[in-house]
């Protein structure tokens, strides 16, 4: 008993902090972006439109002249009504079923549609504030490099040329650092924060690792979850399957008129018809029906087809990134113990050009890790995973649930 209030205690401790963090808000508001059309009413038919096409009163009235023994005038009542088929209305509401899940389907279509955006927003936040990072960095070494340069003025290895190109190359950092944060800060506002740093260092520090996604992509066969483009053609199809079953009922053998008559003559009379319905094939609308179904099994398969294929293509570039990562890393390493030899530490100039490098290096290895970041989070769209309740953070390690749906 007291594991499994600890396991629900973690699972809200969880929850609540996913929830605190000014991105995980961004994320979880995404159904406010969702336009919401009010579905029409899909509840079952009346009794009387359940079990009969059409039903009809008339009333009708004559003066006849030829027969002197006939009143003047009488008045004649006819009902008609005109039976469904059998079956027939079973098929109808499957029908209405189908199109409540279009019209539930549509609706989650425009939220992960929704969703993936805001989840690419705060990775392009995640982006520039990476490469804000980098030109702060690459601007410290500059300067430290003009420093350097300029210490060498009066001493014969002046190199005034290099000292031009620093002075320029720093120029052109400062000015794209000033423009980056102006746009940093205009992306925090949206997101609701003040300064942004804390919290954006924060959500970095518990940013998902390569290895997370790499797991995460290796137990996924792709077709696990069914998202909202495959599961629509998948209704599509069922609906096309189900009306021409309903043109073929329609058109079955059975009684589809029944008429009852009373007229007030001299004599009262009554009269009553049965029509029945004669097959005669299939007709140009049973002709149209198998066109539709071939329609929509073509776009089923296009669809299904292409999910898999983008999948495959997403999940290979991620792989290929991966090694970037893991390389750019490498070298980010070796360029350390580079800067640690004692012969290094003795030429300035090369400690600067390695630390250059170094830096380079370093936005290499960020800017491989985005992009595959980038990639996860279209995968995890296209494969239906990332609307898929309850709601995670899947670009946060240990995917943190954002809602909790009852």
């Amino acid at each position: 008993m007291n594991k499994k209030l600890i396991v629900i205690a973690l699972m809200a401790a969880s929850s609540f902090c996913a929830h605190a963090n000014p991105f995980n808000d961004y994320l979880f508001a995404s159904k406010e972006d969702v336009y919401q059309t009010e579905l029409p009413d899909f509840s079952d038919m009346n009794v009387v439109g359940s079990w009969f096409e059409e039903a009809q009163f008339r009333v009708s009235s004559g003066s006849p002249v030829d027969d002197i023994g006939i009143q003047d005038d009488y008045l004649s009542y006819e009902v008609r009504v005109r039976p469904k088929a059998w079956g027939q209305k079973q098929l109808e509401e499957e029908i209405l079923i189908l199109r409540q899940q279009q019209g539930e389907n549509n609706s989650q279509k425009q939220f992960e549609f929704s969703l993936q955006n805001r989840y690419l927003r705060v990775l392009d936040y995640l982006g520039k504030y990476h490469s804000n990072r980098h030109l702060e960095a690459l601007a410290d070494v500059l300067k430290r490099e003009r420093r350097l340069l300029k210490s060498q003025v009066r001493h014969r290895q002046f190199n005034p040329k290099k000292l031009l190109d620093t002075e320029s190359k720093l120029g052109q950092v400062k000015d794209r650092l000033a423009l980056n944060k102006k746009q940093l800060k205009v992306i925090q506002a949206q997101f609701g924060m003040a300064s942004g740093d804390k919290e954006t260092n924060d959500f970095l520090k518990s940013q998902v690792q390569l290895s997370e996604i790499r797991s995460t992509l290796s137990v996924s066969g792709d077709i696990d979850q069914v998202s909202a483009d495959v599961l629509g053609a998948q209704l599509q199809l069922q609906l096309s399957q189900t009306e021409q079953q309903l043109s073929k009922k329609k058109q079955q053998f059975g009684i589809n008129l029944l008429k009852f008559e009373y007229s007030d003559k001299k004599d009262d009379e009554i009269a009553f018809q049965v029509g029945v319905n004669i097959p005669l094939g299939e007709s140009f609308d049973d002709k149209e029906n198998i066109y539709d179904i071939y329609e929509a099994k073509a776009a089923l398969n296009e669809n299904i087809s292409k999910r898999k294929y983008v999948l495959s293509e997403i999940k290979q570039e991620i792989i290929w990134l991966a090694g970037k990562f893991e390389l750019e890393e490498k070298q980010v390493e070796r360029t350390k113990k580079y800067l640690q030899k004692k012969y290094i530490k003795k030429n300035p100039l090369l400690v600067i050009s390695l630390q250059k490098k170094g830096v380079n290096f370093q936005q290499n290895k960020v800017s491989a890790h985005q992009k595959a970041i980038i990639l996860y989070v279209k995968y995890l769209a296209l494969s239906g995973a990332l609307a898929e309740p309850p709601l995670r953070n899947w670009i946060q390690q240990g995917k943190p649930i954002l809602s909790l749906v009852d």
